[in-house]
Order: structure tokens, then sequence, then C-alpha cells
């Protein structure tokens, strides 16, 4: 049998082999090997390709099984569609409700130098990242769904950035939830252990420790940083400055500047860290952040770093010139005496 040949006689037979559901439904010959499947009650349509079917039928010269995976792809194809068009409708539905849809406000942390951000995405600055805003829809751990909000979906709710901001911290949901961890009792944790306190409910943490920021669910929990306050809830625990270091998308580490290691050296072990064990999709950024705690300000760490060499450069050249000021006075004392002895 041909491959013209077997595609019409799959066409022309396998309604034998469909569900009733599909018996109104209208199934043509296509291009490049393919079946068009469609219903004149319903917009979709899904396209089957034979070409794997017909090397089976010529391996085993059997129709039926391969009539029956046919049927089987269609089936699957088709509900696959329909319960898409459903969700689609639904979040349509419930994008216009916005009563219902701040019960599932949740923030995401990004990086514009890292993450293309859409323009019209509305977002909150925070150091040199920025938070996004979106509607979890997520149904399960394994499955992650979300709409992103842009301003005319702000628009359409009749609400401000400010608003929007106040009631995705009021969200009451695993993803939304703080966490504030020792980083060995969260490594242990996630390999079978219990879960680790809470260290945001401390009223100090040890200043020589290394902590993760993240949330209850541990998905896109690097956002935590962007609840209000945050940032200096932290600093009061350490009672010190601190940097944030961008683990992943998922969550953020937490080193107090206690002087051991330098913004250079934290700098480069997040490079090598992103360039060797972290998946692309969950990268961050290569930015480390520092938080000054007196000032109350998130500010990129390299700034930091320009800032105190700057500092020590003017000192650097205040001294110098000091002592050459005490140089040229020096010698000019000796020069006047010199001119007034000749003079004597």
């Amino acid at each position: 049998m041909k491959k013209e040949e077997f595609i019409q006689f799959v066409a022309k037979n396998i309604k034998y082999h469909l569900p009733s559901e599909f018996k109104d439904f209208k199934i043509e010959v296509g291009k490049h090997m393919g079946l068009v499947i469609s219903e004149k009650k319903s917009p979709n349509t899904i396209k089957i390709y034979l070409d794997e079917s017909y090397e089976k039928f010529m391996e085993n010269k059997n129709i039926f099984p391969v009539m029956e995976t046919v049927a089987n792809n269609i089936t699957q194809g088709w509900h696959t569609v329909e319960k898409i068009r459903d969700e689609k409708r639904q979040a349509i539905e419930f994008v216009n409700n916005y009563a219902e849809v701040k019960k599932h406000l949740q923030f995401v942390l990004r990086d514009p130098d890292f993450t293309e951000i859409p323009m019209n995405q509305i977002k909150t600055e925070l150091g040199s990242y920025v938070a996004l805003y979106e509607i979890n829809m997520d149904k399960n751990d394994a499955e992650h769904i979300s709409i992103p909000i842009t301003d005319k979906l702000t628009k359409r709710w009749g609400i401000t950035a400010d608003q929007l901001y106040q009631d995705t911290i009021k969200v009451q949901a695993a993803w939304n939830q703080p966490l504030l961890a020792d980083l060995l009792e969260m490594g242990a944790y996630l390999n079978g252990g219990t879960r680790p306190d809470n260290l945001l409910s401390a009223d100090k943490i040890d200043d020589t420790g290394l902590y993760v920021l993240t949330n209850y669910k541990l998905y896109n929990g690097a956002a935590m940083i962007a609840h209000d306050e945050m940032a200096q809830k932290i600093g009061n625990l350490l009672q010190m400055d601190y940097y944030i270091l961008p683990s992943t998308v998922h969550e953020l580490l937490v080193y107090p500047d206690n002087g051991v290691i330098s913004i250079t050296q934290l700098r480069e072990m997040v490079k090598s860290v992103n360039a060797t064990d972290v998946l692309p999709k969950d990268r961050l950024s290569d930015k480390v952040l520092f938080y000054n705690q007196q000032e109350r300000r998130l500010e990129l760490a390299t700034e930091r770093e320009e800032y105190f060499e700057d500092k020590t450069e003017d000192t650097q050249e205040k001294k110098e010139l000091a002592e050459g000021k005490d140089k040229s006075e020096s010698e000019k004392k000796e020069d006047k005496s010199l001119k007034f002895s000749i003079r004597l």
C-alpha cells in the first residue's frame, strides 16, 4: 500500500475506531501525511501526522493496531485542545473578576539585564532587580501556570500600582509566605529532613551564618525580598549590614557583612555557581546586592565597592596633597631663609 492509499484508507475508516462522540466530526486528508479533524460546533481543529503509523504498518502489515493507535492519538489530541480552550475561557472570566484575582497575586523577582521585561508589565524596583506581578494559576506542585499583570489589566480593574503591591503582600498562600532559614538546615530539609525554623520570628540571628530567603512553596521564593520592610527586618535580625546573593529565582542567600569575604570574591562565587550549577531557566542574576542598615537602602554591591574605592583614592589624594603642601611650605621657608641670609 502506497502512502497516499494508506492515508486515504485511514481517513475513510478511522471513525470505526473512535468513540461515539466523534461520529459527526469531519476528518479530511491534509498536507504532509496529515489528518485534519474538526467539528462544526467547535472552533477547534487538530492535525495528526501519519508518517510513523505508515512505517509501522509497512513493518508489520497489520492495519488494526495502527488504526487503534491513530484513534487514541486523535482522542487525546482533541481532549487536550478542548481542555486548553476551557481553561482559557475560565482564565478570561477569572481575570475579569479582581475580587477573585487578588487572592492569587504573587511576586516574581527578575534582573532586567538577564531577563527581557515587557514594557507594559507592572514592576517595582528593588536595587538592580525588579519585582514583577503575576496571577498564580498553579493547580499542583508540578504544573506552574501564571498570568503576567500589565498596565492594561490594572486599568481594567481600576486599581493603582500601589494598591496592587498592597494586595499582593496580603495574600495568605504558601507561595507568598516568606521563609528565612539557616542554609545548612535548609539543605537537610531538601534531603528529607524536617522543615527548618523560620528565623523571621526570631529576635536575633547569628551574624556569622549564611541564610536562605525563600517562600514555603520553595518556588519563585527570591521575590520575598519584595515584601514590605523585609530587607530592614533581616538587617534588624543580624544587627548589621549584609549582602544578598542571587542563588536562583527561587531563593536568595543572605550573607552578613562581617568582613570575611570581599565583594569581589562574592561576585566571582555567584558567577561560578550560575555558570556550572544553575539551569538557565532558574538563573536570576550575577549581581550581588548590599543592604545598608543605617540608611535602610538596598543597592548594587559594586556601587558600594566603587564608592569606597573613590573614597580611598580621594583620601590618598588629600594625603598626598597635604604632604606636598607641607613639603612646599617647607621649601618656601627654606627659600625665604636663604634669600634673607643673602640679603644680609
